[in-house]
């Protein structure tokens, strides 16, 4: 399907005040921003595999305290946020997302409230995962917006004959 429309680019702003979260990666937000996002299925990586690139992680992270230098920045993104869309790219799992009905659900989910509560630039749907640009409307937060988006994709995508998809 394609969109035709322009949504406004806003990067990151240094000199404006920054949300940092951290789960299972730093999540930085800020207000109007535009972020690229990445969500995949639960079985895109093996749980040894993805256990062992978070115990890595935390012991780096214990070795390198923030602020970071350009340098350090460049080894944390080659050596965890690299090296996961690697690994997703390599189409571990069932890759659910090969099938046309599965992709047309989760299209379906993310345009959903497109220009209601979000706006987006960009989506790909690839086999195991799915990448977009998003800008949050005022007054939603991305990460409530990316729990509808992929709560209704999973529910919608198991409903389809011989589907169990988790997000």
């Amino acid at each position: 399907m394609s969109i035709r429309r322009y949504v406004p680019f806003h990067g990151f702003d240094p000199h404006e005040e920054v949300e940092i979260a951290r789960r299972r990666l730093p999540h930085w937000r800020q207000s109007g921003a535009t972020y690229f996002i990445t969500f995949r299925l639960a079985d895109s990586l093996p749980q040894s595999l993805l256990h062992q690139w978070r115990n890595e992680r935390a012991i780096w992270l214990r070795w390198h305290s923030p602020p970071w230098s350009a340098d350090t920045q460049l080894e944390y993104e080659e050596r965890f946020i690299d090296r996961l869309q690697q690994w997703l790219d390599a189409g571990m799992g069932a890759c659910h997302l090969r099938r046309s009905d599965v992709r047309t659900k989760v299209e379906r989910s993310l345009l959903n409230f497109d220009g209601e509560r979000y706006h987006i630039d960009a989506f790909v749907l690839m086999p195991n995962h799915v990448h977009a640009v998003i800008v949050p409307t005022r007054g939603y937060a991305l990460s409530t917006i990316l729990k509808g988006i992929k709560g209704v994709s999973a529910n919608e995508c198991n409903k389809l004959p011989g589907r169990k998809c988790r997000f």
